[in-house]
């Protein structure tokens, strides 16, 4: 049973649409980044009011009583007879509350942004809680009215940490995210046993235009300079400047200077067969096992995004994983053309 729980700014419950009075369910959650939602609903239903659907109302998804999904409604398209829902994740809720003028983070990472998170809610809660945290890393930040989510995606830059909201709204800032299902969760392909596989596409984007193998940063009157020896021995000298502006310490300016540096963005995409069980999150660490005639891939990678997609009883699961390396990517051509066969023998 798949359901969609309608609440207040305040998470007072309001109401609940069954399956079979929404269609077109779509959900997407973004590691660092704010998920989105969307469904559509039937004019005619009595529970289709406007203090429901209220913009920033709370939403979750719910399936068989475990929270899929939880954020906020942003926009409403009525039409003759629907209205189709645009949803935001409950992260996003932190793009719209600033810190203050001349706020400063300071001190173990992990614990300043438990501190600013306890800020933001003092003025009002945002249903978001602090959960856990395992960074000790000091850092001096100072931020003039910008959003917490801007604020606490520097302190995870500064630190090299990863941060996200959970499905039960807490939020959790760590060395990395999630939990290591690399021995129950696999998802493969292998040529010679197409039967066997769960992997229905496979596509892989490789961008070089972002990359940076040597960065420069200021603050007021810091400076640094930072880089990547093994990038620039495969790129040459790239070089990037940002004036932080944040950074109070040498120590602080050098963390964001060198997460300037970067290689090609190559992040693959993964779609999915809807038998494979939806037992694993964002942040959480799956095996790939993908094996051609020019490719043996055997590895375990964290899943950076993740989409659903409903149609009737089955879920359509996209996963976007971090970076394969170079020599996989480069032959990936060859994986394109062998995985058209699932369409017709999966």
């Amino acid at each position: 049973m798949r359901t969609l729980k309608i609440y207040d700014k305040g998470f007072s419950p309001l109401t609940t649409f069954l399956e079979g009075e929404y269609s077109g369910l779509e959900y997407r959650q973004t590691l660092g980044e704010v998920g989105d939602c969307g469904f559509v609903l039937d004019l005619s239903n009595p529970k289709v009011t406007d203090a429901n659907l209220r913009h920033y109302n709370r939403l979750e998804v719910i399936e068989d009583g475990v929270v899929q999904w939880v954020g906020f409604i942003t926009q409403k398209t009525v039409k003759l007879s629907v209205v189709e829902i645009k949803a935001k994740g409950l992260i996003g809720l932190l793009k719209k509350r600033l810190v203050g003028s001349g706020y400063t983070a300071s001190g173990d990472a992990g614990l300043a942004v438990s501190s600013l998170l306890g800020t933001i809610n003092a003025t009002e809660d945002t249903g978001i809680t602090f959960g856990e945290e395992d960074i000790i890393t000091s850092v001096n930040l100072t931020f003039e009215r910008q959003s917490a989510f801007d604020a606490i995606k520097k302190i995870a830059d500064t630190v090299g940490a990863q941060f996200e909201v959970t499905t039960t709204r807490k939020l959790n800032f760590k060395t990395q995210v999630g939990s290591d299902l690399s021995s129950s969760v696999v998802f493969r392909y292998n040529s010679g046993q197409v039967s066997q596989a769960n992997i229905l596409r496979f596509e892989v984007e490789d961008d070089g235009d972002a990359i940076i193998t040597k960065a420069y940063g200021k603050s007021s009157t810091l400076s640094s300079s930072q880089e990547n020896t093994s990038l620039k021995a495969n790129f040459g000298v790239l070089e990037g400047f940002r004036d932080f502006r944040v950074a109070n310490t040498q120590a602080s300016l050098d963390g964001l200077t060198s997460s300037l540096c970067q290689g090609p963005l190559f992040s693959p995409s993964i779609e999915l067969t809807p038998t494979v069980a939806d037992n694993f999150k964002v942040g959480d660490v799956v095996r790939i096992q993908l094996k051609n005639k020019l490719i043996n891939l055997d590895d375990s990678y964290q899943i950076l995004e993740k989409q659903v997609r409903v149609a009737g009883l089955e879920k359509h699961i996209t996963v976007r994983v971090n970076s394969l390396i170079q020599s996989i990517v480069y032959n990936i051509g060859d994986i394109n053309s062998r995985l058209s066969l699932l369409e017709s023998k999966v």
